[in-house]
């Protein structure tokens, strides 16, 4: 499988390009969306794609409206590439059906995440876990659902809701006050569901993957993994203590 990556700036495009080669992954360029249609087009070894937003010619949205059905019918993943400040662009990339996005310059250890959900389709139980027991909601846009965060890994985390069944697969925004104090910042995680189990007492167990986060809360939550610090919040009496 080949990684595609787009993107009109030179020396970004050419870091990308050597820093997926030194992981051993196959590249292919393009410059700006209307040549990266035309590779899309003519290589169908081309199995996932990182895309800039700003291009001439033809900009990254261009790209996704004209390329959804081929996207589509061989079950390629787009990852936005994107400069700070263009969230709202961000926003209406995934509503154009891309998969995630990195902030660039993209940091190395992001982008390898990427490549094991989007690529290698790494079974995400795989992964180190902390431990978390943190109540949150679910933004949906028929209203909030209350949820309890059980744990959390390195591409997602598994939560509960009483009594509500979720379709899978399905985005949906979390949001967590208790994780936010902890990292020092507001925090909501963007997730697509992927399994869902019944574990009792109409409580329903959920597993999801982050498919967009920005770099900054990707960093923390790496840091508190690898450090192997539990997320469980310690009671005022303890704290005190």
């Amino acid at each position: 499988m080949k990684v595609l990556v787009v993107d009109d700036n030179l020396q970004l495009r050419l870091i990308t390009e050597m820093t997926l080669k030194k992981m051993g992954v196959e590249v292919e360029t393009a410059v700006n969306g209307k040549e990266a249609l035309g590779k899309l087009h003519a290589d169908e070894e081309i199995g996932f794609i990182l895309l800039d937003i700003m291009m001439p010619e033809l900009d990254g949205i261009g790209f996704l409206e004209q390329a959804r059905e081929l996207l589509t019918e061989r079950d390629i993943d787009v990852c936005m590439l994107t400069a700070l400040g263009q969230m709202d662009k961000v926003k209406k990339c995934l509503k154009e059906g891309a998969a995630d996005y990195l902030v660039k310059p993209v940091d190395k250890e992001l982008l390898a995440d990427k490549l094991r959900i989007y690529v290698d389709g790494s079974d995400q139980t795989e992964f180190r876990e902390v431990k978390m027991d943190c109540s949150g909601k679910i933004l949906l846009p028929s209203g909030a659902i209350d949820i309890k965060l059980k744990s959390i890994y390195e591409n997602g985390i598994s939560f509960t809701t009483m009594g509500k069944e979720l379709p899978t697969p399905m985005r949906m925004f979390i949001e967590c006050d208790e994780l936010s104090k902890l990292l020092g910042q507001k925090t909501v995680l963007i997730v697509n569901t992927f399994d869902m189990a019944s574990t009792g007492r109409e409580e329903m167990t959920f597993k999801s993957t982050f498919i967009a986060m920005d770099d900054v809360l990707a960093q923390a939550l790496r840091r508190i993994i690898i450090n192997n610090e539990d997320l469980i919040p310690k009671k005022e009496e303890e704290q005190a203590g």
